[in-house]
């Protein structure tokens, strides 16, 4: 073995790691997202109506979660005028009751 496909060997041994990583990451979100595309949720100084759902961490300890993108809305859960968007962590959203 040369050392060229020694590295070729552990790049592609790496990058397997990284994609079962994130895979593994994905699916612990995944099973533990509360909210879905169309929920209105609030973290106490934001809120928004979900429209895209991300994967995040938390860097200071490594678990994965979501965050939440989305319209701002006001008090009444109408969208601003101008548009704006924002968005709200899975740790500190709280789901609003639409009715």
């Amino acid at each position: 073995m040369t050392k060229e496909e020694l590295k070729t060997l552990l790049d592609a041994i790496e990058k397997e790691y990284k994609d079962k990583k994130y895979q593994a990451y994905k699916r612990f979100a995944d099973l533990n997202d509360p909210y879905k595309k169309g929920d209105i949720v609030t973290d106490g100084d934001t809120t928004i109506r979900i429209e895209k759902i991300y994967l995040s961490s938390l860097l200071n300890e490594g678990i994965p979660s979501r965050r939440y993108s989305g319209p701002r809305l006001k008090k009444d859960l109408t969208p601003f005028k101008s548009g704006e968007h924002d968005s709200v962590f899975q740790t500190s959203a709280k789901g609003i009751d639409q009715k």
